[in-house]
């Protein structure tokens, strides 16, 4: 019973992000992955694209790169941790946030004529 709650509430968020990001042409899904290895607790990720989110992405790997530095910002992909130390604000801010950043990058680049490059300083 207690995975049909997390399911539940895990379908609900996922419902909610995707009609605060579709207005600004951003995907997102969350996904579960493993703590630790051979371990049952699980994390939660909430995961945005500009171009879909696979299922089958490194999630951590993606966090990882963009907690290592601010002075960077990536297109492709942004991936904020759901756990109990995240407010739910911090969250929705950080989603928010990337949507705007990558709709104004997609009109700025798309007016010149140019791709999206994944990586920006």
């Amino acid at each position: 019973m207690n995975d049909e709650i997390v399911l539940a509430k895990k379908s609900e968020l996922e419902l909610y992000y995707n009609d605060v990001c579709q207005d600004y042409g951003v995907s997102c899904k969350i996904i579960s992955k493993n703590k630790y290895p051979f371990s049952k607790t699980k994390e939660n990720f909430l995961v945005l694209g500009v171009n879909g989110v696979p299922a089958d992405l490194n999630v951590k790997d993606i966090f990882i790169r963009n907690e290592r530095t601010n002075a960077l910002f990536y297109t492709d992909y942004f991936v904020v941790k759901i756990d109990d130390e995240a407010s739910n604000l911090e969250v929705v801010q950080d989603a928010v946030s990337y949507c705007k950043t990558v709709e104004f990058l997609k009109k700025l680049f798309n007016e010149f004529q140019a791709p999206l490059p994944k990586v920006l300083r």
